[in-house]
């Protein structure tokens, strides 16, 4: 009966994370930008696991700073940048695990409703990995308690996160260099519009000055055959 009612434990606790991991990959879909896939990622894992706040910050290109690209009920008065190795999220990059926090420090963070704001009573804060280098941390906050299945949901649900976080980002440098390609292959084609109108400037003028000296060969042809008119 013991190992009746271990196999079925064990085999809902794979079903819960099966499912996390499809709700996950439901919301990764599509051509989105960092700040769109962060929301959307840090709003399925808070409703999966129960929590009730959330956050996802991204590693700086500078390795030294953490900048929140996605939010979940977090007043938006908290801080959005945290220098790497400062405070729980800072700290997160260099222990490079899955740490729960409970009980809370009051004044880390708040979760915002309509109906009430207060600190959460647990965190559970995970570093973000691609091909083993940190890129960002997640962070989840609860009214109640986390345990370990959540942890082990956190952990396996990080290597698609940091997948689909580096998709993005590599996505939006391609644009920016797109961008940036097409507005130097435009401030070119002004510069060379401008060189070959400067070019053409002496040529026009020199057919202006052309024509004004037939016109005025003409002009004078004209006086001449007058005054011999008028010598007659």
């Amino acid at each position: 009966e013991i190992a009746r009612l271990r196999r079925e434990a064990e085999a809902r606790r794979h079903a819960w994370l099966t499912d996390g991991q499809r709700k996950l990959d439901e919301v990764m879909r599509g051509e989105k930008g960092i700040a769109q896939l962060a929301d959307d990622m840090v709003a399925a894992m808070v409703q999966h696991v129960g929590a009730h706040i959330g956050a996802l910050y991204i590693l700086e290109e500078n390795g030294e700073h953490l900048r929140r690209a996605g939010r979940y009920a977090v007043d938006p008065d908290t801080p959005t940048m945290f220098k790497v190795g400062s405070g729980l999220v800072g700290q997160a990059v260099l222990d490079r695990e899955v740490r729960l926090i409970d009980p809370v420090d009051p004044g880390h963070v708040r979760v915002l409703s309509s109906f009430m704001s207060g600190p959460p009573a647990a965190f559970l804060i995970t570093p973000v990995s691609f091909e083993g280098h940190v890129t960002g941390v997640i962070e989840l906050g609860t009214l109640t308690a986390f345990d370990e299945s959540h942890q082990e949901y956190l952990r396996s649900a990080m290597p698609s996160i940091g997948i689909a976080i580096n998709v993005a980002a590599n996505r939006e440098r391609i644009s920016e260099l797109l961008e940036e390609t097409q507005r130097q292959g435009e401030e070119l084609q002004v510069q060379q519009e401008e060189l070959q109108q400067s070019n053409e400037e002496p040529q026009e003028q020199s057919e202006r000055l052309k024509v004004q000296q037939e016109e005025l060969q003409v002009t004078n042809e004209e006086l001449e055959e007058r005054s011999q008119t008028m010598e007659k």
